[in-house]
């Protein structure tokens, strides 16, 4: 699988992974996400994820040899960006599975963290 492969390559402990995948089926909810490539939106919510978790490099050298991309990739950041604005508006969208999936411990409570730059 794509996402196992980049998630090894980024170093993603389990806290990690759960906020990448929490990100993206967020994105499975938006009929917007549908222009983005599946390999695009696990490198985007992979970037998003490295960003929030403040890791000191967002898009680190292996990330650039193992997505093919660079983390000014424009439709990266541009899915990205998507990601974080349906991150935001988790707490308030109408549809709430995924969220409170994503609040057990099984899945570290990835959507019960304070995460940098998100509006509470």
């Amino acid at each position: 699988h794509f996402f196992e492969r980049l998630a090894r390559a980024n170093g993603c402990d389990a806290q990690h992974r759960f906020l990448a995948q929490y990100c993206m089926e967020l994105g499975l909810l938006d009929i917007r996400t549908l222009r983005y490539a599946p390999s695009l939106l696990v490198s985007a919510a992979l970037l998003l994820s490295n960003e929030l978790l403040g890791r000191r490099s967002v898009w680190p050298a292996m990330m650039v040899h193992h997505a093919r991309r660079r983390d000014t990739d424009p439709e990266m950041v541009a899915c990205a960006q998507s990601l974080r604005a349906m991150l935001d508006q988790a707490p308030r969208a109408s549809l709430q599975a995924v969220r409170r999936k994503y609040q057990h411990e099984r899945y570290a409570g990835v959507a019960n963290l304070a995460l940098a730059g998100l509006a509470s």
